[in-house]
């Protein structure tokens, strides 16, 4: 598939289902739905990509009625192989989460911005180190006084088989 002629394209789609159990407290019992679809693309030599996806993840506490949480979530990531075994990485996301009960203030209601830069060293053929930095951002919609900023620092180690 090909949107640009540019970029090599990819259509991307990630379901996953989860049901949470706590025989010691039932009431924390949950049914987690998460949906990502988006594109990709990278250019014929694979120096950069690009990926744009949507998600929507619901979250249901299965005790109380009404109580589920929808998270509607678009993610970014930029990758550019600026020197042999050195690649820039941009990482960024936005959600919305809302709940039934938010308007007694007794559910969720915020919106999270997160953008992450960094580089990743290809240390041997299959062994990548990557370190990211950036601002993870909440506004609650709800009580104003919960909004919090974050800096983040990632370390990542991973090697491929």
């Amino acid at each position: 598939m090909r949107v640009v002629d540019a970029l090599r394209t990819r259509v991307n789609l990630n379901v996953s289902v989860v049901n949470r159990d706590d025989p010691a407290n039932p009431q924390s019992e949950s049914r987690d739905r998460y949906i990502l679809a988006g594109l990709q693309g990278e250019t014929p030599d694979r120096a950069s990509s690009f990926t744009l996806m949507y998600g929507l993840n619901t979250s249901q506490l299965v005790a109380f009625p009404d109580a589920d949480t929808d998270f509607h979530r678009v993610t970014g990531n930029g990758l550019y192989l600026f020197r042999p075994r050195w690649t820039a990485t941009l990482d960024g996301s936005y959600t919305t989460a809302s709940s039934a009960g938010q308007a007694s203030g007794m559910g969720l209601a915020y919106d999270r911005t997160e953008l992450l830069a960094g580089a990743e060293f290809e240390w041997t053929p299959a062994s990548f180190v990557t370190l990211l930095g950036g601002i993870v951002s909440y506004k609650d919609q709800i009580d104003p006084d919960r909004d919090t900023r974050e800096i983040v620092v990632r370390l990542r180690v991973h090697r491929t088989f």
